[in-house]
């Protein structure tokens, strides 16, 4: 009988690092290493920095990045806009 691993899938694999690299970084995107370098060239991407020659990034980079994404879709701009309270005047 094979013995079973349980994978707990509610906790992030990421959560204590500063820092990944590029296999890190396709575990953090959800994409493929490959697909990594293409993700790598669009405008707005965090630079790496290099330890050793090999490409590094911040983890609080590339979670401000893909919120970026997340708040420029023109639904959260449209709640953005919903919720702006305008001054009172008397």
């Amino acid at each position: 009988m094979a013995a079973r691993i349980k994978v707990k899938t509610d906790v992030d694999p990421l959560a204590n690092f500063r820092s990944v690299d590029r296999g890190g970084l396709a575990i953090f995107l959800n994409r493929s290493i490959p697909a990594t370098y293409r993700i790598q060239k669009t405008e707005g991407f965090p630079q790496p920095f290099y330890v050793n020659g090999e490409p590094r990034w911040l983890v609080t980079e590339l979670a401000q990045w893909v919120q970026s994404l997340a708040d420029a879709r023109p639904a959260a701009r449209r709640k953005a806009a919903k919720l702006k309270v305008e001054p009172a005047t008397t």
